[in-house]
């Protein structure tokens, strides 16, 4: 949720003052790309006796304070796909490409399978004592820091996507990345993880697949964390938000579907109403064990009260205020862990939205320029300032087509994709729905997800 990227960037990239520091990679990464991809060599004017400078135009009418005002408006709420907020912001996009003198815009709708915490019920990791009373137990929520405008009611609480729900009880094995060799390297030292709950560092490797190997390995839960040595500097309380280092409390959102790309239903076909689907039981994409990230503070905790009986590898530690054990067994005789998951997995509509701005020369060859739109919160570096920036490069296009009489040589398709962090429905979907047509036509596609650089 609210990790360095989520929460630093929304406050420092709408700070007036330095605004426009933030964009000068990102726009110089676009303009380059544009100008010589798409401008450069396939621009034409409609009077053969002028030729138009078509990037330094671009460089020109590029505004800064436009992308701030169109980051303020992407990330003034949260959209997870398949909210109310994904379809506004959908729409929004369309309004914006026909503002900006585009020649089409449109939503286009696909019905997936998502993925959301049920409302009110706290997904939660507790330590239980020989008695079956809480010890502890994690928050659930991660409280707000910084700004009141970088927190809203409207975030859900803690949660993977795709997660199987269910209350699991056990012991638990630290089991480094969760990869293959590292489940070998332990049965090798005689620790099984069956039965018990693996606790699995973040990183490497898809935490897709972190879930999918303890299941094979027979856990019966996957607890998720970031280690400190990968979210922080040196020192521990040098975080957001007095700098932009993840805090404690922050714990890492993202699906753990086993479907790399596309709705987890409908494999190898766009989700479109007449689309045959596969039954969501027993389905091999979907997990069969509860799933839950915390913070790293959170898996302190956990790892201060694994018995010490089995050191981790030197290699298998990191920078968290604790040792590194692997159990399985805890510190206290008769204490478990309790890992308790409520997770509704839903068919719901997520929207792209494509904008096309036609060739005068090769209007049937497309080079496209895209970036996905929804975000778990509110999504200011990943993915709104690469949103902000294209939008802003489709108002310049627009007005040099109008003031210069231009148009590029071959036809620019400007696409925002819904559904990206379900595991990037909404471009799969696109894709499978004309993929003889982009097979045939399509020229280049130029990705412009995070759009800044620098630790401003």
């Amino acid at each position: 949720m609210w990790s360095n990227q989520d929460l630093s960037e929304t406050k420092t990239m709408l700070e007036p003052s330095k605004k426009s520091d933030y964009w000068i990679v990102g726009i110089a990464l676009i303009i380059f790309f544009t100008s010589g991809i798409l401008i450069g060599r396939y621009g034409t004017s409609h009077d053969s006796q002028h030729v138009l400078d078509v990037k330094q135009l671009v460089i020109d009418q590029i505004s800064t304070d436009q992308i701030s005002s169109n980051l303020r408006y992407l990330t003034s709420t949260p959209h997870v796909a398949g909210t109310a907020q994904d379809l506004l912001q959908a729409e929004w996009m369309r309004d914006r490409f026909l503002e900006a003198g585009l020649d089409e815009a449109k939503t286009v709708p696909y019905d997936v399978l998502l993925s959301y915490p049920l409302p009110g019920v706290m997904n939660k990791v507790s330590l239980i004592d020989d008695h079956g009373r809480i010890n502890y137990t994690t928050a659930g929520r991660q409280p707000p820091l910084g700004s009141p405008e970088e927190y809203s009611e409207d975030i859900m609480h803690n949660f993977n996507a795709f997660s199987a729900s269910g209350v699991v009880e056990g012991n638990v094995v630290y089991v480094h990345y969760g990869r293959k060799k590292d489940y070998e390297f332990l049965l090798s030292r005689g620790i099984n993880v069956s039965g018990h709950i693996a606790l699995i560092r973040l990183g490497v490797i898809f935490r897709g697949s972190k879930v999918e190997l303890a299941e094979r390995y027979g856990a019966i839960g996957a607890v998720l964390f970031s280690d400190r040595i990968e979210k922080t500097s040196q020192d521990r309380n040098f975080t957001y938000p007095d700098s932009w280092w993840m805090p404690g409390t922050g714990a890492e959102y993202g699906h753990v579907g086993r479907l790399r790309g596309g709705d987890l239903l409908t494999p190898y076909y766009p989700a479109i109403e007449s689309a045959f689907r596969i039954n969501e039981d027993n389905h091999p994409g979907l997990p069969k064990i509860p799933v839950l990230a915390i913070g790293y503070e959170e898996a302190e905790v956990i790892l201060r009260h694994i018995s010490p009986e089995n050191p981790a590898p030197t290699k298998w530690g990191g920078k968290m205020d604790a040792p590194y054990n692997i159990g399985p067994n805890l510190r206290y005789p008769g204490w478990k862990v309790r890992l308790d998951v409520s997770i509704a997995n839903e068919r719901r509509t997520t929207f792209n939205t494509i904008g096309i701005l036609k060739g005068s020369v090769e209007d049937d060859r497309y080079v496209l320029l895209g970036n996905h739109r929804d975000a778990w919160t509110f999504g200011a570096l990943d993915p709104s300032s690469g949103t902000a920036s294209m939008i802003e490069i489709a108002r310049v296009f627009g007005n040099i087509k109008r003031e210069q009489n231009w148009r590029p040589r071959r036809t620019i398709v400007f696409c925002s994709w819904g559904a990206h962090e379900y595991g990037l429905v909404g471009s799969y979907e696109w894709t499978q729905q004309h993929a003889k047509v982009l097979n045939q036509r399509a020229v280049a596609y130029l990705n412009v997800d995070t759009a800044v650089s620098g630790k401003k």
